[in-house]
């Protein structure tokens, strides 16, 4: 296989993730319709209605569905913007401490040799030009990102796998 027909296949199945996520966010509204019609139904006030005349408001309907999608686009708007900042602040969330390219501590040597692997792999230029990386001291999944976004690596991300 190719790379252009894994690129279709990719694209293709990041079409019908995006088309479940939304059909899971119509059904996670139309859940809280439900439990918000179940406790107006039960409320005093609607007593002398009958159970069912909640669920046939179409406007209330409207206003929990929509009101659901905002809180959850909201949610994802703030992760975002909390994550916008790339590597860097991701390594501060996983509690990431500067790690000295020049160390002779095995585990920190180990981790400064998978990433100057890695970048030689990859044919960027060895992150932490300044002497220093913030890192997370565990191996095995790394991330590059670029601060200037022109493809150099300035950071690298290491998040921890051990089991």
């Amino acid at each position: 296989m190719d790379f252009f027909e894994r690129q279709r296949q990719a694209k293709k199945k990041t079409g019908r993730l995006v088309f479940l996520f939304f059909i899971a966010v119509l059904f996670i509204g139309l859940l809280n319709f439900f439990l918000i019609g179940i406790a107006l139904s039960l409320n005093s006030a609607y007593e002398g209605e009958g159970i069912y005349t909640r669920f046939q408001d179409p406007v209330l309907g409207l206003i929990v569905v929509l009101a659901t999608l905002g809180i959850i686009s909201l949610a994802g708007l703030y992760r975002h913007f909390q994550l916008r900042e790339g590597g860097p602040s991701i390594a501060a969330m996983m509690n990431g401490r500067l790690v000295n390219m020049g160390t002779v501590e095995p585990d920190e040597r180990k981790l400064m040799n998978v990433v100057e692997e890695m970048a030689i792999a990859s044919s960027v230029p060895m992150p932490g030009s300044r002497g220093s990386m913030r890192l997370p001291l565990a191996m095995p999944w790394m991330m590059p990102w670029s601060a200037s976004r022109k493809g150099a690596c300035e950071t690298c991300l290491v998040m921890s796998c051990r089991g």
